[in-house]
């Protein structure tokens, strides 16, 4: 069974499509303000720009394109890396009331 995000807080388990990556977000359970952790946002991000640069390559694109390949290639492909990161690795959730708070002043 796979492993659902938790809020640090509560415990309140999460179910996986309500959870954003990098966006905060309140736990409906206990009212904290959550995000998922950055590394998890970074390592989804290098994925998909990764896999946007390397799809071209494979086909044999010449470098001029790859770059427009991968621009146009780099939102599907962030997608799917967050659909199979989610499936395969939840997010660790973290309080993000203290980051919000550093914002608004």
């Amino acid at each position: 069974m796979k492993k659902q995000p938790t809020c640090p807080c509560c415990g309140f388990d999460f179910e996986f499509k309500p959870v954003l990556i990098g966006v905060p977000f309140q736990c409906p359970n206990c009212g904290k303000q959550l995000r998922t952790s950055q590394l998890y946002a970074i390592c989804i991000k290098s994925i998909a720009l990764l896999a946007s640069i390397a799809i071209p390559l494979y086909f044999g694109f010449r470098w001029y394109y790859v770059c427009l390949a991968a621009a146009l290639l780099y939102a599907p492909s962030y997608y799917v890396a967050a659909i199979l990161a989610r499936a395969t690795a939840p997010p660790n959730l973290e309080d993000a009331s203290d980051i919000l708070t550093l914002v608004q002043k």
